[in-house]
């Protein structure tokens, strides 16, 4: 006999936009498409009803991914879960909207619309979950909604669910339900924590607009400065967490050594 068929799951979403989104997203962390089927509902109030009429059906095969304008995660699950009739199925949340998800790499989304001179655009912008309207700001980077597919093919996940807990825990939600954990997001916890230790310890110096580091090549950045590239991973922000771990290593070697002189 052939191998069991897996059953499929249904993952309901609010529009058409959020559907081909993930067409594109889930194969990014590693998640077989053939697993979901992905429907369009028209909204919030339709899932409610499309969830409410599968309600003997087996939760575990019914999932739903809505838009939530909640900073903290859970919050936003909860208040999703209760807009939706507190249903039995699985809720998951974009945070504040799927198109924040597309900011999330800041590197994939520079080297697709660089070139269209929006790079001072993106540098300024904040963390995703951060950006009040982050569909207005995709509005303006691509001219349609199929440009903006285009990073989600570059998407690093693993960066990109470092920046965005609601990205992060939609996957491994997803990955759980299926029985196919991501293995490229078992380092993010870890790395999201490293970076809070940096960033926090910078924080505390005071004025922010303090200089607190050199390039080589004569760049200098501030205290906030360098809290944005911590926190966003870049390059410039991994170079400095590790000169501060070099300097502080040589000098907690030297004052042991002199301690044990003494």
């Amino acid at each position: 006999m052939g191998a069991q068929r897996q059953p499929l799951v249904e993952l309901f979403v609010e529009g058409e936009y959020e559907a081909e989104f993930l067409t594109h997203l889930l194969p990014r962390a590693e998640l077989d498409l053939s697993r979901f089927r992905i429907r369009a509902s028209g909204g919030k109030e339709a899932i409610r009803r499309e969830l409410h009429a599968r309600a003997s059906e087996d939760a575990a095969l019914c999932v739903a991914l809505v838009d939530a304008d909640e900073r903290n995660v859970p919050d936003a699950r909860e208040h999703a879960r209760h807009a939706l009739g507190n249903p039995r199925a699985e809720v998951f949340c974009a945070v504040p909207a799927i198109e924040a998800w597309l900011f999330a790499d800041a590197d994939a989304l520079r080297a697709y619309v660089g070139a269209r001179g929006s790079r001072d655009m993106i540098d300024r912008l904040p963390l995703p979950e951060e950006i009040p309207f982050p569909r207005e700001v995709a509005s303006r980077l691509f001219e349609d909604d199929r440009a903006s597919f285009g990073v989600v093919d570059r998407m690093d996940v693993a960066k990109a669910s470092a920046r965005s807990p609601s990205l992060h825990v939609f996957l491994k939600g997803l990955g759980r339900i299926v029985g196919r954990h991501p293995a490229l997001l078992d380092d993010v916890h870890a790395r999201s924590m490293e970076r809070d230790v940096f960033s926090n310890l910078v924080a505390e110096i005071s004025p922010a607009t303090t200089v607190i580091y050199r390039t080589v090549d004569g760049t200098t950045f501030t205290a906030e400065q360098m809290i944005r590239h911590i926190r966003e991973g870049t390059s410039t922000g991994r170079q400095y967490a590790s000169d501060l771990l070099r300097v502080s290593r040589d000098f907690l070697t030297r004052q042991a050594q002199r301690e044990a002189r003494r």
